[in-house]
């Protein structure tokens, strides 16, 4: 699978692994760690990464000489991603159990980078600013100018 195929959040995570180098073992959180500071994401700090996007992201890398990603999933559901000369596939019910647990977690998502880059242009504040002028209140001060009643 080609890079320009892949979707932000997968090119993130492609970019990730690739920093990772040599390293033969790294779970999914450190993953998400490296995601998380390329991007500049200060919030979802316990945010994980999908499946399918990691899958996806991995098959666009090349692991080595004679090497291939192989990927486990742990019975507490947290992704393992390393090097090994033979492949291994995720059972069915292994997948189906993490992307059940995946519906009730939190995971880096497109918006997440497109709220990075609105705010790095400047867009997000020009919106903020432009919602608090509509919806701004305006109070009357009661006690200002008495002395024109006399």
């Amino acid at each position: 699978m080609e890079m320009e195929s892949l979707t932000i959040v997968q090119r993130a995570i492609a970019g990730a692994v690739e920093a990772f180098g040599e390293r033969a073992r790294f779970s999914e959180a450190d993953i998400a760690k490296k995601v998380r500071a390329a991007a500049g994401i200060s919030g979802k700090k316990r945010a994980g990464i999908a499946l399918s996007d990691l899958e996806a992201a991995l098959s666009a890398v090349p692991a080595g000489d004679g090497l291939s990603w192989a990927v486990s999933v742990s019975s507490a559901n947290v992704i393992l991603v390393e090097r090994t000369p033979t492949e291994k596939e995720i059972g069915a019910d292994v997948r189906k159990r993490r992307v059940a647990s995946e519906k009730s977690s939190e995971l880096l998502v497109s918006s997440d980078f497109s709220a990075v880059v609105k705010k790095k242009i400047g867009r997000k504040d020009a919106v903020k600013a432009r919602k608090s002028a509509r919806t701004e209140r305006k109070s009357l001060n009661i006690y200002s100018n008495f002395d024109d009643f006399e």
